[in-house]
């Protein structure tokens, strides 16, 4: 996920030697999780919200005193509105944490020069066309810096952001029920799966870091756990998380990894500097 390891975003919790910001500044989570995609006959998902307040819940329970923005099924607009807001309150000194979770689809399309992958999260307000409700890389990526370094921020992503070779394991579907939360974009034709996500790299403080569910050339799953849909990786991560609060990042990694990489077919991803 080349565009994704250029974040590098603050995980600010117990999980690693770095302190967070000021305790007595306010921590803000904002949850995604979008599971109806009208305008996608046939794509909607069924364990998105039940990240979102997986996440809400962990984290709830962990950190305590969090104002907590659940977005169930959010357009496009709703999410940019919202997390604006965060950041103007970021800027202002008022949030000295901020946490973004995003369960959702994601998708891929050709960039202007034919060799590289644009990369979007998929917000239910999407059209078949989809010409609209995507929040493309480079769009995100601009969201994510007006945010001061000062101000801790995890951002953990269940969501797919391969060029459209997704992984077919058909011996494993037969054991444990899931589907991909993937999306194929219109302007993806024979040929063309195999242009390589664009990288937007910056550098950011060794504070840092970012979790996503999958490498960029993966799918996550939306898979039947414990009785419930959830992302694969956020049922894991929650899990161990809540288990082992104490451990490093490292640690949850692995954990995690060992968790569901050979059953899923992805590689959950820890991105710091």
């Amino acid at each position: 996920m080349q565009f994704w390891k250029s974040l590098t975003l603050l995980l600010g919790l117990t999980l690693g030697a770095n302190t967070f910001a000021a305790p007595s500044l306010k921590t803000v989570g904002i949850y995604v999780g979008n599971n109806n995609f009208p305008g996608l006959q046939g794509s909607d998902l069924r364990g998105c919200i039940n990240d979102a307040n997986q996440y809400a819940d962990a984290f709830q329970l962990i950190l305590g005193n969090v104002e907590e923005h659940r977005l169930t099924n959010a357009t496009l607009g709703t999410f940019t509105a919202e997390f604006q807001q965060a950041i103007r309150r970021c800027r202002s000194g008022e949030i000295g944490r901020l946490i973004l979770t995003i369960a959702s689809h994601g998708t891929s399309s050709p960039a202007a020069d034919g060799k590289s992958a644009v990369q979007a999260i998929v917000f239910s307000d999407v059209n078949a066309a989809m010409t609209v409700g995507l929040l493309e890389d480079t769009k995100f990526r601009s969201l994510l810096d007006q945010i001061p370094t000062s101000v801790g921020v995890e951002l953990i992503l269940d969501t797919c952001f391969s060029g459209g070779a997704t992984r077919d394991l058909a011996a494993t579907r037969s054991i444990f029920k899931w589907n991909p939360r993937y999306v194929a974009h219109p302007r993806f034709r024979p040929g063309l799966q195999r242009i390589v996500p664009r990288a937007v790299r910056s550098v950011g403080p060794e504070h840092r870091a970012e979790w996503a569910a999958c490498s960029e050339k993966e799918t996550s799953a939306d898979a039947l756990l414990g009785g419930e849909w959830h992302g694969a990786f956020t049922y894991a991560w929650v899990r161990n998380f809540r288990l082992h609060r104490d451990q490093k990042r490292s640690a949850l990694l692995q954990a995690v990894q060992n968790e569901i990489t050979q059953f899923y077919g992805q590689t959950p991803q820890l991105l710091t500097q």
